[in-house]
Formats: structure tokens, C-alpha cells, sequence
């Protein structure tokens, strides 16, 4: 049986996950929790289905196709059932969302029955299954532009050592055809999963969050140990491997992170590329109802970028801002 992984995006024509044009593949699943993530819709390993309420009409179809309306309670059943009848007829004022006939949460696993009843896309379907055939041939598509940029595919998520099995076979697929593979990953993996995916990579792009361990745990919710023992594997194994630290105004900016990570790029030859945080990801949180710990946040100034650049350079270490 041909292995399959869950995905929740692919974006083609990208030009920061990697050199040249490249397509992202972004799988579905983490084990961290970065305060700052900017794809909380790839927290969650299971198939899910968000809430948009910008978008919904008040039609009522997603509550009649609702399994937990539908197979638990005939009364709220049948009115939803009455909801959907019709309901595209329902008035609605320019820009005002209507509220969800039904509350987010405790939806059965991998259940996305309201995504597929909802007209207007206000129940979005996130993850979705990919064989690696069918992924490869989405990713041929554009050989033309990897060929002529030095592109290629690249696997991000969510973290795409979550899901190991398929990784390694999509970059072996990839490998077979000619295809430059990166990885973007947070590099927390078991040593197995990591030799798997790592072992099939043409390129690491290995995030670096924060090296003070007592931190790393308060605003990733992981272990840092495992991430460095990776990483330094990486390195040993002569696996081409570039640094990325995002950087969080206030969290890991720092003299004292900064100092230490410079000694850890310079200590394995490693380049570090510092990505400035931005609030973009702010509405996705916003709109999935979802907590956001850096609500307000702003992005750092140029200064502050200038000052961490020179702080890794003064130290020998091969700098660029953004990636």
C-alpha cells in the first residue's frame, strides 16, 4: 500500500523556503507550540474543519450535516434541517458575519462533514490525504521553473518530522527525479525519524527558536536538548544545513541569545538567517478562534535586525536577513 501523508497546503512559486523557485508542501502536525507559529491551521495532526465568520451566509447547512447534531439530538436535528431550507434566502447586511449556528469544538476526529456542506467556504477543510505519486506529479509540474531558477520542492508543515514515514518517501520520490529537496523544520524528532527525513534532504533549514533551555520549554511548549542533538547530527553527517532564527522582539533577541547562538553557528560552520517577526499570522488566530500570546506584537525595528546581524557577524558568523 502506498504511503500516504496529510497535508494541508501546497504553494507553488515560492521564493523564500529555499534557493530558487521552489513548491512548499506544508504537513499537517507539530509537536511544538511556537507562541509565534504562523500556520496554527498545522498545529493538529487530524483533518480539521475552521470557522471563517467573515465569510458565513447563515445558511445552515453545516448544522445539518453535522454528525454531532444530526446522529445525537433529532430535535436540533430537524431544526437544522430547517435551517438549511431556504436559508440562502436569509438577509444579510454588507460585511456583517453571521454567527455559526452551532459552537466550534469537540468535533469528532478527522471530521470535516460541514466543510463540505458550506457553500461559501466559511467551514474550511484543513489536512488532507496525498499518496506520494500524486504529490510528486504536483510538484513536476514546475520542473521548468526549478530548472531554470536552482529551485525545487521543499517539505515545511507543521513539521514534516511528525510524519517521517511519508516524508522520507516523498523526498526519495523527489531524489529519483532529479528534484532539489530542502526542509524547513524545528528539527524535534526522535534520532530515527530525524536520520530518516534528514538522510533524504539535499538541504536543512533548520529553526533554532531559542537556546536557553527553561525558555525554549515556556514558548515552545519542547524539549530543546533533542533539537540540538539533530542538529549537531546534521552537521557531523555533513548534510548541507542553514540555521533559521526567527526573531521575536522581547523573546530571543537578546544579547545573551544572541551570543550563544553565534558560538553554535560558528562552532558547526553553520550560516543563520534571522527572519524578523510580523503579525500576519495574527488573523488566522483571530479567525479560528484560536489564543494568540503575542496579540499586538509588533514587528522589530530595522535597528534591532541590525543589531542582532552584527552581534552573529562580529562573532564569524555568515548572516542574511530573511530566507
Amino acid at each position: 500500500m502506498e504511503t500516504t501523508g496529510r497535508i494541508f497546503n501546497i504553494a507553488r512559486f515560492s521564493l523564500h523556503d529555499g534557493p530558487g523557485i521552489r513548491t512548499v508542501v506544508f504537513l499537517k502536525g507539530c509537536p511544538l507550540a511556537c507562541a509565534w507559529c504562523h500556520n496554527p491551521e498545522g498545529m493538529g495532526a487530524a483533518a480539521e474543519a475552521f470557522f471563517r465568520p467573515d465569510r458565513c451566509v447563515g445558511c445552515g447547512r453545516c448544522a445539518a450535516a453535522c454528525p454531532r447534531i444530526s446522529a445525537g439530538d433529532d430535535a436540533a436535528a430537524g431544526a437544522a434541517a430547517a435551517m438549511a431550507v431556504g436559508a440562502a434566502e436569509m438577509p444579510q447586511a454588507a460585511g456583517t458575519p453571521h454567527v455559526a449556528p452551532f459552537p466550534d469544538g469537540d468535533c469528532p476526529p478527522g471530521c470535516q462533514a460541514c466543510a463540505a456542506a458550506c457553500p461559501v467556504g466559511a467551514r474550511e477543510a484543513v489536512g488532507a490525504p496525498w499518496g506520494v505519486d500524486a504529490l510528486l506529479s504536483e510538484a513536476l509540474a514546475d520542473r521548468a521553473f526549478y530548472e531554470s531558477s536552482g529551485g525545487g520542492v521543499t517539505l515545511s508543515g507543521g513539521e514534516p518530522l511528525a510524519q517521517p514515514d511519508f516524508s522520507a518517501s516523498f523526498l526519495a520520490a523527489c531524489g529519483a527525479a532529479g528534484l532539489h529537496r530542502a526542509v524547513e523544520t524545528s528539527g524535534f524528532a526522535s534520532e530515527e525519524a530525524f536520520g530518516l527525513v534528514a538522510g533524504q534532504a539535499d538541504l536543512l533549514l533548520f529553526d533554532v527558536k531559542l537556546l536557553d533551555p527553561d525558555a525554549h520549554r515556556a514558548w515552545t511548549g519542547a524539549d530543546l536538548a533533542p533539537i540540538l542533538r539533530n542538529l549537531r547530527s546534521a552537521a557531523a553527517a555533513g548534510i548541507p544545513v542553514i540555521i533559521r532564527r526567527p526573531l521575536i522582539p522581547g523573546v530571543n533577541d537578546g544579547e545573551a541569545e544572541m551570543t550563544v547562538l553565534a558560538d553554535l553557528a560558528a562552532g558547526l560552520g553553520l550560516g543563520v538567517d534571522l527572519l524578523p517577526y510580523h503579525g500576519d499570522a495574527e488573523d488566522k488566530y483571530r479567525k479560528r478562534r484560536m489564543p494568540y500570546r503575542l496579540a499586538g506584537a509588533k514587528a522589530p525595528e530595522a535597528e534591532a535586525v541590525a543589531r542582532c546581524e552584527s552581534m552573529l557577524t562580529g562573532r564569524g558568523v555568515r548572516v542574511r536577513i530573511g530566507g
